[in-house]
């Protein structure tokens, strides 16, 4: 495939350019992740179901109470702070933040289905970021510079 080829138009359907090819490849990698990553989230809760420490979905529950505390007490209050009576959770509320319109439809009922379903969408959400950042990543190092496995290290870690 040449460069007069694709100015011409006259690629046949079967070739690709180069920017259509890492399009396909960068979305088979991801479709692959993610399937990877669904398989294995599956597999850990079949085989070892969630216990009652879901803190962020008790956390958005009390919030969809009208209280800063649990608006119901969870069986193992470990990770919980006792303040005047209150149980309240420790960390920081993001999390419960983003709970908040999947709890307030199936209560806390289906904790294990809210856990599942929060958890895959964020880890398939953080799949596909990284992955833009390596194609930046990449993008960057050919455009501008050759790059060696150690400056890629190095940018990953700054």
């Amino acid at each position: 495939m040449s460069l007069t080829q694709v100015e011409a138009g006259t690629l046949s359907e079967s070739q690709s350019t180069p920017v259509e090819w890492q399009r396909k490849h960068v979305l088979l990698l991801f479709a692959s992740l993610a399937t990877i990553y669904i398989i294995l989230a599956v597999v850990r809760i079949l085989g070892r179901p969630l216990d009652g420490s879901q803190h962020f979905i008790y956390l958005a529950d009390g919030w969809l109470h009208g209280h800063l505390y649990l608006h119901n007490i969870p069986p193992d209050t470990q990770d919980y702070t006792l303040h005047n009576g209150h149980w309240y959770v420790a960390f920081p509320p993001l999390p419960a933040v983003l709970l908040l319109p999947i709890v307030a439809i199936f209560h806390l009922s289906h904790q294990a289905v809210i856990s599942l379903i929060f958890s895959l969408g964020i880890g398939i959400l953080n799949i596909w970021l990284m992955l833009g950042v390596l194609k930046r990543l990449a993008r960057r190092c050919m455009e501008y510079s050759p790059c060696s496995g150690d400056n890629i290290l190095a940018a990953l870690y700054r």
